[in-house]
């Protein structure tokens, strides 16, 4: 994290419970090379075991924008490499807790006779449905465990394999359910039967859809998936090369179309693609555009520009990139509108 210990600039936390006021006011501001820079400070949890959200905050906050009737009350679940799971109250963070579920099954698989099985075989060798099922196995050990947890069922991976119960390409798969299964039981268990306020999944889609169907194991339906919430309010601007592409990139809720590799395609890919998408669709330019080929863009109806190795190439200087950076401006206003 660019504002952790080990980052660019440590950046204090600030205490919870916190709200968005909080943490802007925590923002840590400096200036560099290239303008002011304000990095966000993170959450800390104060107390004998005390716990930390970094980077997390972001995705609460944009949770938050996007429906704010979650500032009521709701729990917010953002699966991971260290899982959180998230208490909002009146628009604030008002507790958290944090499971190291992904880095467990990343520990477990490479340096343990539990992922041995899955990396002696082809991954393929069964069905996305036989995982599926292992997965849902893992989840119902995990949640028939009750108060003594996971911890004397892990070897059932190795012995459900060895006794030929499990396919060694789905040791993987019942892994993960027992994992992810004992971080809901744990923390299902943990509120002692008070009643779940709406629970929201933030984060990586796939991802997020396991940990759905895990909570509907548990009886827990109606689970929303918001993916990744610290975009909100930023377009989705996905690359593509051909129509049909941009057809199913637009179906998944692109707000912009990157043309690349915009030196191959050329602009009358432009005025082509414009005769089959939709009027609003934005297309922009991107890879290998320069201040001589921006006007022709601009004749074929671009509506903007990816730029990179155009402004920076290794060893420029500050100075360099100014004034390249300059002569595309420049260069753009320029340009006659189509």
């Amino acid at each position: 994290m660019v504002g952790s210990r080990q980052g660019w600039r440590e950046a204090p936390y600030v205490d919870c419970p916190a709200d968005t006021g909080a943490i802007s006011r925590g923002l840590l501001a400096f200036d560099s090379e290239v303008g002011r820079i304000h990095l966000v400070p993170g959450v800390i949890q104060r107390g004998p075991l005390p716990n930390v959200l970094r980077g997390e905050e972001t995705q609460i906050v944009g949770a938050l924008a996007r429906d704010p009737a979650l500032a009521a009350e709701s729990l917010m679940v953002l699966p991971g490499t260290h899982s959180k799971w998230v208490r909002v109250r009146d628009g604030r963070m008002t507790s958290f807790d944090t499971f190291m579920t992904g880095e467990l099954f990343s520990v477990l698989r490479e340096h343990s006779l539990l992922g041995k099985p899955a990396s002696e075989v082809d991954p393929n060798a069964i069905t996305a449905d036989a995982k599926a099922t292992a997965f849902s196995r893992g989840l119902a050990t995990a949640r028939e465990s009750g108060c003594q947890g996971v911890a004397g069922r892990l070897f059932s991976a190795r012995s459900l394999f060895l006794t030929g119960a499990l396919h060694p390409a789905a040791t993987l798969d019942y892994l993960s359910g027992l994992l992810v299964g004992e971080e809901i039981r744990s923390a299902v268990a943990a509120d002692r039967g008070r009643p779940m306020p709406a629970i929201v999944l933030i984060g990586d889609a796939a991802l997020c859809g396991r940990y759905r169907d895990a909570f509907e194991s548990f009886g827990m339906m109606g689970i929303r998936v918001f993916g990744d919430s610290a975009a909100a309010g930023l377009w989705s601007a996905p690359g593509v090369a051909t129509p049909t592409e941009g057809f199913a990139a637009l179906d998944a809720g692109a707000d912009m179309l990157k043309l690349f590799p915009a030196e191959q395609l050329g602009p009358s890919v432009i005025r082509a693609w414009r005769a089959v998408l939709p009027r609003n669709v934005p297309l922009v330019p991107v890879g290998g555009v320069s201040a001589e080929s921006m006007a022709a863009f601009i004749a074929a109806r671009a509506d903007g520009f990816g730029l990179g190795s155009a402004v920076y190439k290794p060893g420029m200087t500050i100075t360099d990139v100014r004034r390249a950076a300059d002569t595309l401006v420049a260069t753009y206003r320029g340009c006659p509108p189509p």
